[in-house]
């Protein structure tokens, strides 16, 4: 393991005085909770980033440095309160199968009723994920059946043709618009609009260098800390990337 101004080991007997001083330090902790048949938890860090259990999408953000020979970071874990259900939000791939006929069912009620345009961007974007993804093709195929009782025709027998070409047509729509992968800036919008404290927790986790310790606490429900005796792994510490959306700079 990389130890660049000092060794976790003489973190030991020299503790930190001051954040310049925590600078270049790395670690990877091999940890337990003391729970039986609870699975170790993995944090690997550095003096800017921390990442938990191999989740690079979210790593923990670096706060400071303590005398007492601590770092603090702080961070987004997925919720363990949650009980609405969280395919409500759209944010994930495994979401769409059930949130994407009710949000096209609801964009498609304000088209009828005219507060919508159909070249509404979210609507176009939302037919075209409808299209591509085969759990969710079913509303589209209704809007076609719907479309022609309204308009006094008859519905088409052939309207997997009508279908493929509806499906065509809007795709063909979203590019123009410049969005090369409609499913991935579908998730992406979904998860910029969903609310965070519905989705996520606010932990600040701290790592104990003199006993090789993490505490995990949820900033709002600081009673609730949690306790994990560690394993320093003699490995190095790969790079860690920031997170797209850093807590420190929304604050």
């Amino acid at each position: 393991m990389r130890k660049l101004c000092v060794s976790i080991t003489t973190i030991g007997a020299t503790v930190l005085s001051s954040l310049v001083q925590a600078v270049g330090i790395t670690g990877i902790y091999s940890c337990s909770s003391g729970v039986n048949n609870e699975r170790p938890v993995t944090y690997m860090f550095n003096s800017d980033l921390m990442v938990r259990d191999n989740e690079k999408d979210a790593p923990f953000e670096f706060v400071t440095g303590l005398n007492s020979g601590k770092l603090l970071y702080v961070g987004l874990r997925p919720t363990r309160t949650y009980d609405v259900a969280p395919w409500r939000h759209g944010v994930t791939d495994r979401d769409l199968s059930n949130w994407l006929p009710v949000e096209l069912r609801r964009l498609q009620d304000m088209v009828n009723r005219g507060k919508l345009e159909e070249t509404n961007e979210d609507y176009l974007l939302v037919r075209a994920v409808s299209c591509e993804n085969n759990d969710a093709p079913g509303l589209e195929h209704l809007t076609l059946v719907e479309n022609a009782f309204k308009q006094g025709g008859k519905y088409d027998p052939n309207w997997e043709t009508s279908y493929e070409q509806m499906c065509d047509d809007v795709i063909a729509q979203v590019k123009e618009l410049g969005i090369t992968n409609p499913k991935a800036e579908l998730l992406r919008r979904n998860f910029e609009k969903a609310p965070k404290n519905e989705l996520f927790d606010t932990v600040m986790v701290t790592v104990d260098l003199t006993t090789s310790q993490v505490f995990e606490a949820m900033l709002d429900k600081p009673e609730e800390t949690q306790k994990y005796n560690c394993t320093v792994l003699n490995i190095d510490v790969p790079k860690i990337d920031p997170p797209e959306n850093a807590i420190k700079a929304s604050t």
